[in-house]
Order: structure tokens, then sequence, then C-alpha cells
């Protein structure tokens, strides 16, 4: 239970004003369910917090909003990656094919890349960053960049 004066800094516009500012930074600007769950992460940060260790409110509510936004949105990552099915559409370049105003794909060349590169590109494709993908595979945003830029290479020797 939250006493009346720490229900009145959680309440307040500068409390409402710092998770909206995080949630801005990170990209998740209107992601409300993610505001809610911060907003409530903010009530367990004022149960918590100690002024007499010298730190500000606005300092110490910020970082663990951050960490705790951060963790979440890894999360979401992490379960949206183990419910992807990689196996069903690895074996067939055609499948990289959808029916949106994109550019053409050459399934030529797709059928020539390995299946690992034909699902980076799909993903890439659908619009998932290149940290995301990394998030997904497992593997850091460099390993990802990297077949990337091997995958151009290809592209263009084979042009």
């Amino acid at each position: 239970m939250l006493s009346a004066e720490q229900q009145k800094i959680v309440a307040s516009e500068d409390s409402r004003r710092l998770v909206n500012d995080i949630l801005r930074k990170l990209g998740r600007r209107g992601d409300e369910d993610l505001r809610q769950e911060a907003m409530y992460y903010l009530c367990k940060c004022i149960v918590r917090f100690d002024p007499s260790r010298g730190t500000k409110w606005t300092t110490y509510a910020y970082k663990n909003i951050m960490m705790y936004v951060k963790l979440t949105r890894k999360r979401q990552m992490q379960k949206q990656a183990h419910s992807i099915d990689f196996t069903s559409f690895a074996d067939n370049a055609e499948d990289l094919v959808v029916s949106r105003p994109r550019p053409k794909v050459n399934l030529e060349f797709l059928n020539q890349c390995n299946a690992e590169e034909r699902d980076i590109l799909r993903l890439r494709y659908l619009g998932y960053k290149v940290h995301e993908i990394g998030t997904m595979y497992g593997c850091s945003r460099q390993y990802v960049s990297q077949r990337l830029k091997e995958i151009r290479e290809k592209l263009l020797k084979n042009s």
C-alpha cells in the first residue's frame, strides 16, 4: 500500500512525463500496455525508494523504469522469436514473396542463398530491424549485419 505522499508523487505530472520520456526514447511511445506496466513498476519503485541515500527521486525512478522497460521489451522479443516457426519457410525461396507492394525479389538469387540467409532476408523484408533479428536468433547485431553484408556482396557479384 502506498502512503498519501507516495501516491501524490506517483500521480504527479513529473512521474507520468518521466515514463512517457523513457517510452519515447526507446521508440515505444504508442505502446499503452507497456506504459501501464511502467506506471505499475513506478509504484513498486516508490516503495523501495530511500531518500536518505542521497539520490533524487527522478534519477532513481528514471534508471529503474528504463531498465524495466528494456527488460520487458527484450522478453517480448524473445517470446515473439519462439513463436515464429523458421522451418516452415526456410526450404523454399518462393515463400519470401509476400503479396505487398514491395520490390520484386529475384527468386534465382534467393535459391542460391542458404536457409539462414533466406530467413534473415525474409525478416528484413517484413520490416524487422537488425537488432530484433539478432534477438530472435539469439545472436549479436554484428553477426546479423555481417550476414546481410555477405548477402549484398553475393547479390552484387551475381548481377
